[in-house]
């Protein structure tokens, strides 16, 4: 008797196949495993591994005085917490440039940091931290931070602090080292602007001297302004108040009394024409002593004139011609035909100027007139 006969097996039995299901669960199995090989294989996989990593950098002041020092301060951390042990770099640039240079390269220590000390700054720099990475911590660069230079810039001498409208105003001074060679410009305030009234440059010495005419009478606020360039700031001086004084002709002003006195256009003394000039209006048979008065409001220094007789009086005519500063009067003089004085009279302190023609004699006394040619005052803006 056969083997399997004797146990009842049939003589042969065919093999078993495996389940639909456990087929495709086994593919996609290898699927996984063949994608993650690739993975593996995959230029830059072994980044996607590598811990995160934050880059920092802190400085000791945003802005500092010219020479100054400066700390700075680079800060790695790993996921959440500090990296020690780290090799990082602390680089600056030029502000307003693209070329980084590293000052210095160090490990991190305990608290993850690396300082560096900066001095002699004069000029404004970025400053980041930089990390390179390694074989288990991926690359990080900080955001940049900036120190600017507060550059400086002061007057030390002017020509003058009382100059006269369309004269020149001359101011010196110093700056800081980093301005040498920039441009300087003489500024006056007008209303809220400043406006350019004069430019120089400043000297090798850090030195610089720069004028501008005097435009406009009254107390004028004038500075100067430094130019700045790529990393370097523009400075601007203190401002200082000018007293500029202005001449203003009186036959432009109000008469505040007066007496047949007014205005005097394209009058002759003495063969010389005087285009602004004041004088009584019409012969002395009206009036003996014609007069005009003017408030100076406290802001003149000075009155200027040239006093005679018109050349159209008669020939045999005399005038005394008088000024009076408040109570003060002066007298000038007695004038006949073709005779003429340049008068010039000290008003400061001053509230009130009197000009006065008095007749002294002639046959005829309706026939002249006592002129005052192109008289004008000196005055820190309009009396």
């Amino acid at each position: 008797m056969r083997f399997h006969e004797h146990f009842g097996e049939p003589e042969s039995s065919p093999a078993r196949r495996p389940s639909g299901a456990l087929v495709a669960r086994t593919t996609a199995i290898l699927v996984t495993v063949m994608a993650m090989c690739l993975v593996i294989m995959a230029p830059g996989a072994n980044a996607a591994l590598k811990a995160k990593t934050s880059a920092y950098v802190a400085v000791s002041a945003v802005a500092v005085a010219p020479g100054a020092a400066v700390g700075i301060t680079g800060l790695l951390k790993k996921g959440t917490g500090v990296f020690p042990g780290a090799i990082i770099s602390i680089q600056r640039k030029l502000n307003g440039t693209a070329s980084w240079t590293t000052i210095k390269t160090a490990r991190t220590n305990t608290a993850g940091q690396v300082k560096a000390t900066v001095t002699g700054n004069h000029y404004n720099y970025d400053y980041r931290t930089v990390y390179k990475g390694a074989t288990t911590a991926a690359a990080s660069v900080s955001a940049a931070k900036t120190v600017v230079v507060r550059q400086t810039a002061s007057i030390t001498a002017t020509s003058t602090r009382s100059p006269v409208a369309g004269n020149y105003i001359t101011v010196s001074g110093k700056t800081s080292p980093a301005l040498k060679g920039k441009t300087v410009g003489l500024q006056l305030l007008n209303g809220r602007v400043w406006q350019t009234v004069g430019l120089s440059k400043v000297s090798t010495l850090a030195a610089y001297t720069v004028k501008g005419k005097a435009t406009m009478a009254g107390a004028r606020s004038y500075r100067v302004y430094v130019s700045g360039a790529t990393g370097v700031t523009g400075a601007a001086t203190a401002a200082k108040t000018f007293n500029v004084y202005g001449w203003y002709h009186l036959s432009d002003l109000e008469r505040v009394s007066s007496n047949r006195f007014e205005p005097q256009l394209g009058v002759s003394i003495a063969g010389t024409s005087y285009s602004r000039a004041i004088g009584n209006r019409d012969s002395f048979f009206w009036a003996r002593a014609p007069y005009a008065e003017y408030n100076l409001s406290f802001r003149c220094t000075r009155f200027e004139a040239t006093a005679g007789l018109s050349d159209l009086s008669a020939s045999n005519l005399k005038v005394r011609m008088t000024t009076a500063v408040d109570s003060t009067e002066q007298d000038h003089g007695i004038f006949g035909l073709g005779q003429k004085t340049n008068v010039a009279v000290d008003t400061a302190g001053a509230f009130r100027l009197k000009v006065q023609n008095h007749y002294v004699s002639g046959t005829d006394s309706s026939a002249g007139k006592g002129i005052w040619g192109n008289a004008r005052i000196l005055c820190m803006g309009k009396p």
